[in-house]
């Protein structure tokens, strides 16, 4: 889960009354959703925080919209304000930044994770945790081409990887078809011989099968 997330539900359905639906939209939630049968406690808690109004709801459910401005992708101004959304992709962004005062951020509504990275006009942005866990990079007051990458490499061969293991253990799971064939050759009997039953294989010194023995 998001790290501190599950603070601000809780929070939410304390009722604590802080700065919860703020918080939402920090991590770009735009609504919050009751599902039939809504408890009637939990929705009039919702409905007294500040920051979520009741909206229209499908037959049974309850909805709140967070009136506090959410994007997956944001730039802060030093006065911890929003500048504006920055329309994003569902991973990988490009779009073109307009120029903004010095000191400014942008904020994804990821984890921090040292596999994104953002770059202006191709210059490598520094990055920053923000909030004690979204993924931030410090900005220029100069704009240009902003990219945002996520480098999904290492988990791809992680995958790939394990497709090789069960691959391999598929194989070695399988019977050895050639050393069956080969015990199934050697109890045949060769074309042309003679099956010689057990008892008669060894028989006793001086004693002759086929003829009966006199007293």
């Amino acid at each position: 889960c998001t790290p501190g997330l599950d603070d601000t539900v809780a929070g939410l359905a304390a009722g604590r009354g802080g700065d919860e639906a703020q918080r939402l939209a920090e991590y770009a939630i735009r609504y919050v959703l009751l599902t039939r049968p809504v408890d009637q406690n939990l929705a009039r808690t919702l409905d007294s925080v500040p920051g979520l109004i009741r909206v229209s709801a499908p037959d049974g459910a309850a909805l709140w919209k967070v009136t506090f401005p959410s994007a997956r992708v944001r730039v802060i101004n030093p006065d911890g304000k929003i500048q504006f959304a920055v329309p994003s992709e569902p991973v990988d962004t490009v779009a073109q930044l307009p120029p903004g005062p010095a000191g400014r951020r942008l904020v994804l509504a990821e984890s921090a994770d040292h596999r994104w990275t953002a770059t202006l006009d191709g210059r490598k942005l520094p990055k920053e945790v923000v909030h004690g866990w979204a993924q931030g990079f410090r900005l220029p007051a100069e704009g240009g081409r902003l990219e945002i990458r996520y480098d999904s490499t290492m988990r791809e061969m992680s995958l790939v990887l394990q497709l090789v293991l069960l691959l391999a253990v598929i194989v070695l799971a399988l019977p050895d078809g050639r050393r069956a064939e080969d015990e199934e050759e050697e109890t045949e009997t060769p074309p042309g011989g003679v099956e010689v039953p057990p008892a008669t294989a060894h028989p006793e010194a001086g004693v002759e099968p086929d003829r009966p023995i006199l007293p």
